[in-house]
């Protein structure tokens, strides 16, 4: 019997993005049996890092001096696949990684040798077999003991006079606070004509915010932005009060919700189904603060992010106006028609996580 969450404590542990092959094992021990020098263990090769609320891919590529480009190759994330809170990333050891294309004539273990590093280590971070051919115009991740600034994958700008960080953000549909983070600014400070400043792109959920709608409410989804948006996704806008379940660019159903209070809001970003139950008593709040609740019978509950979920409510009625604890009210009615939508298809109505090989329907809520 499952537990079910019932606090905003409860954090589901995902599986690792990166599965080691046999080959790569067979090297790791067959290099280290050799005595070769600064091979270590496969887990000391690298390390993972979760995600915080909040975070993008810009933010921990500055983190470790590498680029967004470098970490979707080093986690096998496709150019436009999307983050979610409280991910799990495997991330550069202490010497910086880059890619590296390859050149006619080269071989593993002369490219790992004029990258400083073992060639145990060039397999381990490429999934690839140490007597592999490699082909001119492959990728390879490599050590790049040089460093590297990612003021070389982002546009630049050169302050001028009367700028401001909030005018840079309209001028390239940026966020300025991530444009000052970049930057070693503090949001608000005054800018120096003249002074060269890193543009970093906007974060998915944050560009779906910025988009426009048409005549019916739904979403002008900016495709170029957004490539390989073709699979199910849920719409969550909390300045409408409405949940949109898409297919591509193509929106399938709306429905007008409840999201939390001010004091409860609801959380924002990029998310996916952990999992589901069709009925459930949810019991939360505090006695002492005057609202703690008990509601057996709750129907259609579909979690995203920890427990925050997507419910039916038989409670109120005031749907367009935000009523909840951070969860996204809706009628039993809708809830049970995306409950039946998204994925993973429950096979029973008990408790429900999603099989690790799976991947829950993707949710992106902003303002």
């Amino acid at each position: 019997m499952h537990a079910i969450p019932r606090s905003r404590h409860l954090l589901r542990a995902r599986r690792p993005l990166f599965t080691f092959s046999l080959i790569a094992i067979l090297a790791l021990l067959l290099a280290a049996s050799a005595g070769l020098s600064g091979v270590r263990t496969a887990h000391a090769d690298h390390d993972t890092r979760r995600l915080a609320l909040g975070e993008g891919m810009v933010d921990v590529a500055l983190e470790y001096n590498t680029t967004p480009e470098t970490l979707r190759w080093l986690n096998h994330l496709g150019p436009a696949e999307p983050l979610w809170n409280g991910m799990t990333m495997k991330v550069p050891p202490a010497n910086d990684l880059v890619m590296y294309t390859v050149q006619q004539g080269d071989m593993p273990g002369a490219v790992a040798a004029a990258h400083g590093m073992s060639l145990a280590q060039l397999v381990d971070y490429n999934a690839i077999s140490p007597v592999r051919r490699l082909h001119a115009g492959d990728i390879l991740l490599v050590n790049n003991p040089a460093g590297f600034s990612l003021t070389q994958e982002y546009p630049r700008h050169i302050v001028q006079p009367d700028e401001t960080l909030d005018s840079l953000g309209e001028q390239y549909r940026a966020d300025p606070v991530v444009i000052a983070e970049a930057n070693g600014l503090a949001y608000g400070a005054d800018l120096t004509p003249g002074d060269v400043l890193m543009i970093p792109p906007l974060g998915m959920s944050q560009r779906l915010g910025q988009a426009k709608r048409d005549e019916n409410g739904y979403l002008q989804i900016p495709i170029e932005d957004f490539p390989s948006l073709t699979e199910k996704w849920v719409d969550v806008d909390l300045s409408h009060q409405r949940v949109t379940a898409y297919e591509g660019t193509r929106p399938v159903a709306s429905f007008l919700i409840s999201s939390g209070k001010s004091r409860t809001p609801t959380v924002t970003g990029v998310f996916r189904i952990w999992a589901k139950i069709s009925s459930q008593t949810m019991e939360g709040g505090s006695t002492a603060a005057g609202d703690y609740y008990n509601l057996p019978g709750v129907q259609w509950v579909s979690y995203f992010y920890r427990d925050y979920s997507f419910h039916g409510t038989y409670w109120h009625h005031n749907f367009g106006t935000p009523m909840s604890h951070g969860c996204i009210n809706m009628t039993n009615r809708d809830a049970e028609w995306l409950y039946d939508w998204m994925g993973p298809e429950n096979p029973g109505r008990g408790w429900y996580p999603t099989p690790v090989e799976l991947k829950g329907t993707l949710v992106i809520v902003h303002r």
